[in-house]
């Protein structure tokens, strides 16, 4: 298996002029590679119980620390290191060559599902005040954020990504001047 890492980004913008039935067919063609017993096998022998890894959590779009707790045929028991929460997955979904899971599209105005995990620190601006807070939730067009004590749903386009959080509990509680309104309070 090649250690080569591919440009998320690239393939993300090919995948959205593709037809639904190219999109299928290319899902269907991933399951049959991500279920192959000879690609399996060779995860397997990459792999130990005790082993700490991480794996990537499709709906907080992240990697999730985790050690192996039993090595199955066709899947992997692990058990998460920060929850303690244990759960039967597939090899494919283990980061076992610790890959960045970060895809960076470079677009000019605001975030998109991609490029944010829960937990990111992002604002987004509303009624001439800047407003921080932490993704709590990735939805389709919107995020749920967790900000000043409020829940808010906000359009990607209007997020941008909070580089310098000094305090991490102050900063989500905090507000600064700002200047549009483009979110909505839960």
């Amino acid at each position: 298996m090649p250690n080569s890492q591919l440009d998320y980004s690239q393939i993300l913008s090919a995948l959205k002029s593709a037809s639904d039935f190219d999109l299928y067919r290319l899902r269907c063609a991933i399951d049959k590679e991500t279920d192959d017993p000879i690609r399996i096998q060779k995860l397997r022998q990459q792999l130990s119980v005790g082993q700490e890894l991480s794996y990537f959590d499709a709906i907080k779009n992240a990697l999730i620390p985790c050690r192996i707790t039993k090595l199955n045929p066709k899947k992997v028991a692990i058990k998460e290191l920060e929850s303690g929460k244990g759960w039967l997955l597939e090899y494919c979904m283990l980061n076992i060559d610790q890959v960045d899971a970060h895809i960076n599209q470079h677009k000019p105005q605001g975030l998109d599902r991609h490029s944010l995990s829960v937990g990111d620190a992002v604002g987004f601006e509303k009624e001439g005040q800047l407003i921080y807070g932490q993704v709590a939730r990735l939805n389709d067009k919107t995020v749920t954020l967790n900000c000043q004590g409020h829940k808010w749903r906000v359009a990607y386009v209007f997020l941008h990504q909070v580089i310098d959080a000094k305090g991490k509990d102050d900063f989500i509680q905090g507000s600064l001047s700002g200047s549009a309104y483009n979110g909505s309070c839960i």
